[in-house]
């Protein structure tokens, strides 16, 4: 069921990149997630500094001028740095015993969350005070409540008022989301 999950994602994924315009950072989000899922029908390691270096190498053969592009830049140095982050503590985490209390798994879910924000922060920041002259102060603060936020209220509500818009209710879902 896995592989015809991730088949269906991929579908989605490609409707995704059409309907957003095919922009550098979507262009890479595509070409990683579908890196990952030809791994996973292929029964691969899914995520890795490898797959980052062939999505980079597919967007530069369909637009080479995007390589000084601070889109580019920025997006390719956010996610060289999580998946080297990843790789560097994968070994350390798969013989762990994990407790699966809810407390536990919803502490470490804000850990991670913060981890990913400060990593994608600090890898991306040096391009954004070189292409935009300013340093993001707040970004990582910002973060931190907005991804928490979005994750576990705005999308909920999002998907509930698409479920409720065929019957004219959706502002029930859309009240609560705004």
């Amino acid at each position: 069921i896995k592989k015809w999950a991730a088949c269906a994602a991929l579908a989605g994924m490609t409707f995704y990149l059409f309907l957003s315009g095919a922009t550098i950072p979507t262009q890479r989000a595509y070409m990683m997630g579908a890196l990952v899922i030809a791994a996973i029908l292929f029964d691969r390691t899914a995520i890795s500094m490898r797959s980052v270096a062939l999505a980079a190498v597919a967007v530069l053969l369909l637009q080479p001028e995007s390589l000084l592009g601070a889109s580019f830049q920025m997006s390719f140095a956010a996610v060289v740095a999580l998946v080297a982050v990843f790789e560097a503590r994968r070994e350390r985490y798969e013989d762990r015993a994990i407790s699966n209390r809810w407390y536990d798994r919803l502490l470490r879910y804000f850990a991670f969350v913060a981890l990913v924000t400060v990593i994608a922060g600090l890898a991306t920041g040096p391009f954004a005070a070189y292409s935009f002259n300013r340093i993001a102060v707040y970004g990582v603060a910002a973060n931190l409540a907005a991804v928490p936020l979005t994750a576990l209220w705005i999308m909920p509500w999002g998907v509930a008022s698409l479920a409720l818009m065929p019957f004219g209710l959706e502002a029930l879902a859309l009240a609560p989301m705004g």
